[in-house]
């Protein structure tokens, strides 16, 4: 089973999805390809418990991830 706290669409169409329990998702529906990212701490402990996503209209090349371990900014160009 998959919980799904938020979802994001970013400039490209492309859908990330936030987890309670699967950390983030995207979903690329040009290439119809889903791919699970894994969120770290700078102790290199996996976060798997994502609360909330967004980005701003300004600066659309990255995405802002609120965890239960603290806040995180993913570059959606590097992933």
């Amino acid at each position: 089973e998959i919980f799904v706290s938020d979802i994001f669409f970013d400039k490209s169409g492309s859908m990330w999805i936030a987890t309670l329990v699967n950390g983030l998702i995207n979903y690329n529906p040009v290439e119809n390809t889903t791919k699970q990212l894994l969120v770290k701490n700078q102790k290199g402990d996996t976060i798997r418990w994502i609360n909330e996503i967004c980005g701003q209209e300004k600066d659309r090349e990255n995405i802002w991830i609120a965890t239960d371990g603290g806040l995180f900014r993913l570059d959606i160009r590097s992933g």
